[in-house]
């Protein structure tokens, strides 16, 4: 079992659009929390959130949906796909971001920031933009807005990231998003008809400078069927102020003491 956790624990103020031509992610011709939580370190992902629509069967076959492509990452030739800055409590630093549509259509976009958390068995995740600010995101003025990005255009947005007075030491990490304002077809047949909200996060990782303590703690282990699998479930908890990778190992025995599942 392999895994990068994060505690979890900014202002932002939007300037003046910048255009530019999108080519691989990169902007082309440039003109004018209370509690804390695991979060991994792929900090960059696209999520397509299916949204179950029913439908009377159809035996037509429909043809392959064109899904947008969504860029968003910083701005520039910076070899990171998410945003890290080190600053000290009290300091202010401005961050450019770029949004992009690789796509071959207009596309409608909301861009926002939220809360980051960790999905089962590891992985960075982002709240939703009806979901409540809390934490590191709070630090965020990052207002949400809806945009139309031109197929192969894309907008550099600067912001700023304000860290509160006595921040303790340590990594703290939220995260913006862009997604498509409208759910897709994602094709299928008959009942089996699906719509999806495409979506592009970034991480912001904000490293306060001090002492680090890296620390995690194993938590109580559920046993019990989800949907139709009987699944175990154990509780990983990083109670550290810094990123980690935990490895190790797990063995299960039945009630006679004989070992079922040893892994990796």
């Amino acid at each position: 079992i392999v895994g990068v956790f994060a505690p979890f624990e900014g202002s932002m103020k939007m300037n003046a659009d910048v255009r530019c031509t999108v080519d691989r992610g990169k902007c082309m011709n440039s003109g004018a929390f209370s509690r804390r939580h695991l979060l991994m370190s792929g900090f960059v992902l696209a999520v397509a959130r299916a949204v179950p629509a029913m439908a009377q069967e159809d035996a037509t076959p429909t043809a392959t949906p064109e899904f947008p492509t969504l860029v968003l990452r910083p701005a520039g030739d910076g070899s990171l796909p998410y945003f890290s800055v080190s600053m000290n409590p009290g300091e202010s630093t401005t961050l450019k971001a770029l949004l992009g549509n690789g796509g071959s259509n207009p596309v409608d976009v909301r861009v926002y920031a939220a809360d980051g958390y960790t999905i089962a068995n590891g992985g960075f995740g982002l709240l939703d933009s009806t979901a409540e600010r809390t934490g590191v995101t709070t630090w965020l003025d990052f207002p949400t807005r809806d945009l139309t990005l031109q197929p192969g255009v894309g907008i550099e947005q600067d912001f700023t990231v304000t860290v509160p007075d006595n921040t303790a030491p340590g990594e703290h990490i939220t995260g913006i998003a862009m997604e498509i304002a409208e759910p897709i077809d994602a094709g299928g047949e008959g009942m089996f008809r699906f719509k999806q909200i495409l979506r592009a996060v970034s991480a912001v990782l904000i490293t306060v400078p001090g002492p680090v303590t890296p620390s995690f703690a194993i938590r109580d282990a559920t046993y019990g069927l989800i949907g139709a699998v009987y699944t175990l479930s154990i509780g990983l908890e990083n109670d550290g102020n810094v990123r980690l990778r935990p490895t190790g190992k797990l063995e299960l025995s039945d009630g006679q003491g004989n070992q079922v599942i040893s892994a990796p």
